[in-house]
C-alpha cells in the first residue's frame, strides 16, 4: 500500500482581493486517492464498534506541520500528529465507489504553516488514520486565509460500512461539486457552480451564467447591460401584475411604441 503524495492538483493563488485557497491532494495510487495509514488504535476502535454491531464515525480533520517543520514517514503506531496546528470539523463527505470517501474541510484563522501531516479523528478523539510523507508539503495555510482542502480517502483495508463521516456542521463545502449548503443542513446545494462557471441558486443545473430558482429581492439598483427576456408578467410598484406590464404610479419616457390594443 503506497502512502506517498506526489502532487497537488489544484491550487488557486491568493491575491489581495481573494482570501480563499482550494487544494485537492492526491497520491500515486492507481485510483488517485490518498492512502492513509490506519492506526493501531483506530483498528481497535473499529473492532470494538463491530462487536456492538456499530460503526465508527469520522468527525474531525487535523492538520500539522510535521517534525521541526519537516516531513516524516507515518506509521500505524501513531496516536496523534507530531505537531498538530489545527483541528476542524469535517465540512462534507461523499462516497466514491465501495471503499473510498471524498472528505473536505474548511480551515480558517490566523495560523500559518506548511501542511505536512493530516489526521482523521473519530468522535471519541481516537486517531483513525494518519498521512504524513517525507516529500513535498501538501498545502500552505496562510495567515487569515481560508483553506478548503479535500482528500479522496481510500478505506480498502477496512470492513465495509465500518466507517462513517459526521458532516453535521452549519455549512458544508464540497470542492468536487463546488456547492454550498444552507445553514443547519438545508437546503442542499443552495449555491452551485458548475465546471463552466455557471452559477445556480436553488438548482444544480444552471442553464445560464446565473440561474435562480425562486424569488429575487434587491434593496439597491439592478443594472442590466443587455437585452432582457421575461417569461411572465412584469409588475412595477406591485407584486401582483394583472397584465404583461403593470405599472402602479407614473411613467416617464421620451418615446413610447405600442403594438396591439391599448
Amino acid at each position: 500500500m503506497s502512502d506517498s503524495v506526489s502532487n497537488v492538483t489544484e491550487v488557486e493563488a491568493v491575491t489581495e482581493e481573494e482570501t480563499v485557497t482550494e487544494v485537492e491532494a492526491v497520491s500515486e495510487a492507481e485510483d488517485n486517492s490518498l492512502v492513509p495509514i490506519i492506526t493501531e488504535v483506530g483498528i481497535q476502535a473499529i473492532i470494538a464498534a463491530l462487536r456492538e454491531e456499530k460503526s465508527v464515525k469520522i468527525t474531525e480533520i487535523a492538520l500539522g506541520s510535521g517534525i521541526d517543520d519537516a516531513g516524516y514517514q507515518s506509521d500505524s503506531s501513531a496516536i496523534a500528529l507530531e505537531t498538530e496546528k489545527q483541528r476542524v470539523p469535517v465540512s462534507n463527505a461523499e462516497t466514491i465507489g465501495e471503499s473510498q470517501l471524498h472528505i473536505t474541510a474548511n480551515i480558517t484563522g490566523p495560523e500559518e504553516y506548511w501542511v505536512r501531516e493530516v489526521g482523521f479523528y473519530l468522535e471519541d478523539g481516537t486517531l483513525l488514520a494518519i498521512y504524513a510523507s517525507e516529500g513535498e508539503a501538501m498545502a500552505y495555510k496562510g495567515r487569515d486565509v481560508d483553506l478548503f482542502i479535500g482528500f479522496d480517502l481510500s478505506l480498502n483495508a477496512l470492513p465495509a460500512d465500518s466507517v462513517t463521516v459526521d458532516t453535521s456542521t452549519d455549512i458544508n463545502v464540497a470542492i468536487n461539486s463546488h456547492s454550498l449548503d444552507g445553514i443547519n443542513g438545508g437546503p442542499r446545494d443552495a449555491l452551485y457552480v458548475d465546471h463552466d462557471g455557471k452559477v445556480g441558486i436553488g438548482t444544480k443545473e444552471p442553464g445560464a451564467s446565473l440561474d435562480v430558482v425562486g424569488d429575487i429581492h434587491t434593496s439597491d439598483k439592478l443594472t442590466i447591460d443587455t437585452d432582457v427576456f421575461v417569461r411572465g408578467k412584469i409588475g412595477v410598484g406591485t407584486d401582483l401584475p394583472e397584465a404583461d406590464l403593470h405599472v402602479e404610479g407614473n411613467v416617464q419616457t421620451e418615446s413610447l411604441s405600442v403594438t396591439g390594443q391599448t
